[in-house]
């Protein structure tokens, strides 16, 4: 099998060096395993330092920030074009732990299973599980974590998971469509697991597997940038999904 990896990046060029070289550090077993950046109009530059660090690696520069949804599909469709059996999107403020990519791959063996995802846990606090993946009530869309106190040890079903770091089968993206990039930043992922699940699809927590994230580097956690950003897109998530 053929996975790419996925990081989009904007500024943080440590983060995202960081980023990358955790990821070509894992394991793929016998399978085909590519990075590929996708820059997002980044003033810090993060492009050619990336290409200096991990030589050979696909970089696609944008010139200007497209909003993750948007730039993030740039990505998939060169990954799909490119024979892409899985995509790996991970966060540019995330470190992979070793291992990660083979427990995801693992808990995907079965066809029906379209996307997996690890536990987060927050980098300056690797014992804090950062809420990631769980159900939601099905009136509300409320959404609940499970990845704190997971049911089981074993690889679980869930109704949502975060973008943040997750293991995408290529079928999903070619039968259901890519990110909406209407929303620009924030609900993308909760919007795709909805439309996943709706076509058949089943998503996994894998409780053993872990990644290190600093959340809200781009935004700031809390900030107000964040708040509007969040606001403005559960707007059209809700509009659409919920009655």
């Amino acid at each position: 099998m053929k996975i790419v990896s996925i990081v989009l990046g904007w500024n943080r060029r440590d983060d995202t060096l960081a980023c990358l070289l955790s990821l070509s550090r894992q394991e793929a077993g016998c399978h085909q395993h590519e990075l590929l950046l996708v820059d997002n109009g980044s003033d810090d530059g993060t492009a050619p330092a990336a290409r200096q660090a991990l030589p050979g690696l696909a970089v696609v520069s944008l010139e200007a920030n497209r909003g993750f949804a948007a730039a993030a599909n740039i990505g998939i469709e060169m990954a799909l074009e490119q024979g892409a059996d899985f995509t790996w999107l991970v966060n540019n403020d995330a470190l992979a732990l070793p291992g990660l990519l083979g427990m995801l791959l693992d808990a995907t063996a079965v066809e029906a299973i379209g996307m997996a995802t690890p536990t987060v846990c927050t980098m300056d606090e690797p014992d804090v599980v950062w809420p990631s993946a769980g159900w939601r009530r099905s009136l509300t869309l409320a959404a609940f974590d499970t990845t704190a106190r997971p049911p089981s040890d074993e690889p679980y079903d869930v109704e949502w998971a975060t973008g943040c770091c997750l293991l995408v089968r290529a079928n999903v993206w070619r039968r259901i469509g890519l990110f909406d990039p209407a929303y620009v930043f924030y609900y993308e992922d909760h919007d795709l697991c909805l439309r996943a699940r709706a076509a058949g699809w089943r998503i996994v927590h894998v409780p053993r597997a872990r990644v290190l994230h600093r959340v809200a580097g781009s935004t700031g956690q809390g900030s107000a940038l964040q708040m509007y950003l969040l606001a403005r897109a559960s707007v059209p998530f809700y509009w659409r999904h919920s009655r």
